[in-house]
């Protein structure tokens, strides 16, 4: 079935179109004349003037011409218009679009027929007044526009006829065609050429009192008509006190609307600001209309200066009285459509399937969607499955600590605007969310993702905030970096421990070494070696070794310094390496249309660095080459001295292995001297990368604290009373949860005896440099008094990773009035929140709610909440949940969606689940093709009853969305 082909039965019996999507844009024009405005008739013929064939004929043509063009032209509604009379709309409404057998000769073909007949058809009587007003003292036209449920005879005998017009003198007579052709006659008598009708025509009027006294007067009229008034002058520019003033305010405050497209008449319609002295003065705030004014083909649902007039309603005189209700926001002139929102951010339907649920798809209107009806008939579960299909992730994170569908077999197939079922981004709000939201600044909750939303949408803040996250990811990687070099570092500790363990320190040797000596000194005494020679032998033994050790470095690093890669320039964030040497740049994604000149200057900076770079490495050989050229001169020179002496010390066989045994000790010493060295090299490297992981708080600490700055100086753009600000929280209870669970608590006392820190209780003010160092100094010295051990399977390289992850919260705080979030009343908390997901939140994504009011007191949802969602769904869809009248009419929602769960009195059709949708001015029930009711609760009766039927004071909210704008009271 086509999405706007449900069968509507009105009152007479006849047939319109019910849309699905409820109320929506169409284009109506109120101001299309026949062929009987013989005043000004351009359509090639006079009916009053052919015989019945030849009229039939010429109007068939006629017919044949307004409706295709209608059709063309997409219009959806069309006010018939003529002077003083019915009888053009008369003849479409009877012999025409009552008569299947002449509609199809006129329209064979199917498709055009079929639009022709959704068509909505009514009558507007064109009048003038009897009055003058304005400095050319032009006469007042005057239109009457009816119902197409009031029944012709109905208007002709009991509001045409009881009209009454001057006639000879002072004498007056009732507004018929004969009388005013007699009223020609008595014209033309005078000498006046012209048709008695023409003439009569030309010279009628009629007055504004007696129009009004015989609508009210008639309940066959009542709630059935609007009058309008043609406005020609911009009424902003009207002096409001000239000789005319008492008759111009009558007359405006008999119309419900005024016939222009003026635009600065509108705005003073609307009074925005002043509506109560508006309505004082002129009994109501007037919407304004327009039309094509057609008089011939070539005008026809054409209007001057393309300023089409839209209608958001169905296309009833029911839908039209919307546009007094809701001036501002259900009418409006101009050559587009008035809302076209992303189609990939508007849902269209959706379908669920299961058993329990109808098989037809639900369709869903992209302003404001509001679904209904009583307890467990399926509301929640409605809304709840759209948000699963649409975007699954929102509704696990918008439900923890929430129930969720008990359908799990049921599966919802969301279909966007753009034709597509894919997953994408909404807003839902489940029942009861709002005040079941808490807020704790240790953790990031749902109110402080929607705050930080609100605040991301300025500019300088994401700036802010992306900086954030980009310096706490460096940090975390750096930290993961420095942990792995400090396991790495350990690990090489503890080996090289293990070796100096085994071979024994430095220390070990001196003692040996300085034995050995002695033993030689003496044993060259007797062998008449000098003590002097000896000494001489020993420092010189020691200066080679010395040398030649220090001689093995220079090698080594001049080594190293002509293998060294070239130097490149590295920019932060953009470069990468594929294997440890080279160094890679990619700008494509940020700088798609300046990357080449990037490269390119990078590549020139390159090989002006990789020059200077070249000249020091070169300086830098040619200086390890002099050392090492000079180390050795030296060694040669040693070597004669030490071979000289040698000669004399290894004559006796006993000091040659004396030296021997020197030369191997000393040699054993030096290595072990080396290994030392290592040893210190790596435990101060460990040192200084503890210092660094240690640090890494801190930074954490600066980042969070420069982004709160940045939103204490950022003024939020948006209209709003809300005060935001933001400070850094230390996540206090998940840090001490989690030393319990990776320390033995029973070390926990004596930690505290022996450093001050209560680990059960540590307050954020201890959290420092110090408390750190000290909780490491523990942990790694566990046999100390006061020390810490792990717990079984925690290790160094499980916890460090963790503690030194980011232990820093952003609590965002916003303010209304002197209350910040966590210190307001539940009703204003929601409230806030509201605000902040649908007035100040910028996305276009569709916003889900789910009984928002039952959060809020009567006076939030009437005063706020509903002036939420009448601003915000002009931007954005927005489908909501509710058993409150005031949201659904006083938020003028553009759908209604009735949810019924079969039982007994309740019966549907065939599902455990059904839903009907509609416009608010619906009331009327479903039919088939055939015209017979369709089954079902559902169908029994119109929207309009079952929302009073259905809310808590619908019929009350009703009444005051009817009578707001105005002083006459509807019923």
């Amino acid at each position: 079935m086509d999405k706007c082909n449900l069968n509507i039965q009105d009152n007479k019996g006849g047939l319109y179109m019910q849309c699905p999507y409820g109320s929506v844009w169409r284009k109506w024009d109120f101001h299309v004349h026949t062929p009987y405005s013989i005043l000004n008739n351009n359509f090639g013929f006079n009916p009053f003037e052919l015989n019945e064939n030849s009229l039939e004929e010429k109007f068939d043509e006629y017919v044949k011409n307004l409706f295709t063009l209608a059709v063309e032209n997409d219009i959806a509604a069309i006010g018939i218009t003529d002077y003083f009379m019915l009888e053009g709309y008369k003849l479409i409404r009877e012999n025409y679009l009552s008569s299947p057998d002449k509609m199809l000769q006129c329209f064979p073909d199917d498709s055009l027929r079929h639009k022709v007949e959704k068509i909505f058809v009514f009558p507007n009587i064109e009048l003038r007044l009897e009055n003058f007003v304005g400095k050319k003292a032009h006469p007042v036209n005057y239109h009457v526009i009816f119902s197409n449920d009031v029944e012709i005879q109905d208007i002709e005998e009991n509001f045409l006829h009881q009209l009454k017009f001057n006639y000879d003198g002072g004498n007056k007579m009732a507004l018929t065609i004969s009388n005013i052709e007699k009223l020609g006659r008595q014209i033309k008598e005078n000498k006046k050429s012209g048709s008695e009708l023409l003439l009569g025509l030309e010279n009628v009027t009629v007055n504004y009192s007696d129009i009004q006294k015989i609508l009210e007067n008639n309940p066959a009229f009542k709630n059935k008509y609007l009058i309008t008034v043609p406005v020609d002058e911009d009424l902003s520019k009207v002096p409001w006190n000239g000789r005319d003033y008492s008759t111009r305010r009558n007359i405006y405050r008999q119309c419900q609307c005024l016939l222009t497209s003026n635009e600065n008449t509108r705005k003073w319609a609307l009074a925005v600001g002043h509506e109560e002295e508006q309505i004082k003065e002129f009994g109501s705030i007037k919407p304004c209309i327009w039309g094509s004014d057609a008089h011939d083909y070539e005008r026809m649902f054409n209007p001057a200066g393309e300023r089409y007039c839209w209608v958001k309603s169905e296309p009833t005189f029911e839908g039209l009285l919307q546009i007094i209700y809701e001036p501002a926001d259900r009418v409006c002139i101009q050559r587009d459509h008035p809302i076209v929102k992303d189609m990939h951010q508007v849902i269209d339907s959706v379908k669920i399937v299961g058993d329990d649920f109808q098989e037809s798809p639900i369709y869903f209107n992209d302003s404001l969607t509001c679904i209904i009806g009583g307890k467990s008939t399926g509301k929640s579960t409605l809304l709840n499955q759209i948000a699963i299909a649409s975007d699954g992730n929102s509704v696990i994170k918008s439900e923890v600590d929430l129930p969720h569908s008990q359908f799990k077999n049921a599966k919802a197939i969301v279909t966007w605007k753009d034709g597509t079922t894919s997953q994408r981004k909404i807003v839902y709000i489940p029942q009861n969310f709002l005040n079941s939201t808490i807020d704790n600044p240790e953790e990031e909750t749902a109110i402080s993702e929607i705050i930080l939303d609100v605040l991301l949408q300025e500019s300088t803040i994401k700036e802010a905030y992306d900086n954030l996250t980009e310096k706490a990811g460096k940090i975390k990687e750096k930290v993961v970096a420095l942990i792995n070099e400090l396991v790495t570092a350990k690990n090489q500790l503890k080996k090289l421990t293990e070796l100096i363990n085994e071979k024994g320190a430095s220390s070990t040797y001196d003692l040996t070494i300085a034995k050995l000596k002695e033993q030689r000194a003496m044993l060259g005494q007797k062998v008449n070696i000098g003590q002097e020679d000896i000494d001489n032998f020993n420092e010189i033994e020691n200066n080679i070794d010395r040398i030649s050790s220090y001689d093995k470095n220079l090698q080594q690093e001049l080594e190293k310094q002509k293998s060294i890669s070239s130097v490149e320039i590295v920019v932060p964030g953009y470069f990468y390496s594929s294997n440890g040497l080279s160094i890679d740049h990619d700008f494509s994604q940020d700088f798609p249309v300046t990357k080449d000149h990037l490269y390119s200057e990078l590549i020139a900076l390159n090989n002006e660095i990789s020059s200077k770079w070249k000249n020091v490495i070169d300086s830098n050989c040619n200086n390890l080459r002099s050392l090492i050229k000079k180390n050795k001169d030296e060694l040669n020179n040693l070597n004669e001295r030490y071979n000289f002496l040698k000669k004399k010390v290894i004559q006796n066989e006993n000091i040659e292995k004396l030296t021997d045994d020197i030369n191997t000790e000393s040699k054993l010493q030096q290595s072990a001297i080396e290994r030392e060295k290592k040893r210190n090299a790596i435990i101060k490297n460990i040192d200084q990368i503890k210092e660094k992981i240690i640090d890494s708080q801190s930074d954490y600490l600066n980042i969070h604290t420069d982004f709160c700055e940045s939103i204490k100086s950022t003024k939020i753009s948006k209209e709003t009373s809300l005060v935001f600000d933001a400070k850094v929280v230390w996540k206090q209870t998940e840090f001490m949860e989690y030393l319990a669970q990776v320390f033995n608590n029973r070390n926990f006392t004596p930690f505290k005896n022996e450093n001050g820190y209560d680990l059960t209780d540590l307050k954020p003010q201890n959290y420092n440099r110090d408390f750190l160092s000290t909780l490491w100094n523990a942990f790694e010295e566990t046999g100390k008094h006061g020390g810490l051990s792990f717990k079984a399977n925690q290790t160094l390289e499980t916890i460090l990773p963790v503690i030194f992850q980011n232990w820093y919260n952003i609590h965002y705080i916003v303010k209304s009035g002197n209350d910040s979030i966590e210190n307001m009343s539940p009703g204003k908390k929601a409230l806030v929140l509201l605000e902040m997901l649908i007035s100040l939140e910028d996305s276009k994504c569709p916003i889900l709610i789910d009984q928002p009011e039952d959060d809020l007191d009567n006076r939030s949802i009437y005063i706020d909440l509903v002036q939420y969602i009448r601003h915000k769904k002009k931007e954005r869809q927005i489908i909501i949940v509710t058993h409150n009248a005031n949201v659904v009419l006083g938020a003028d929602a553009e759908e209604v969606i009735i949810a019924n769960q079969d039982g007994i009195g309740t019966e549907n059709i065939e599902r455990r689940f059904e839903y009907r949708s509609g416009a608010i001015e619906n009331d009327e029930i479903l039919t088939d093709d055939s015209g017979t009711p369709l089954n079902g609760i559902l169908n029994q009766s119109g929207i309009q009853t079952q929302i009073c039927d259905i809310l808590e004071g619908g019929h009350s909210a009703f009444k005051l969305r009817q009578n707001k704008y105005s002083v006459t009271k509807y019923d």
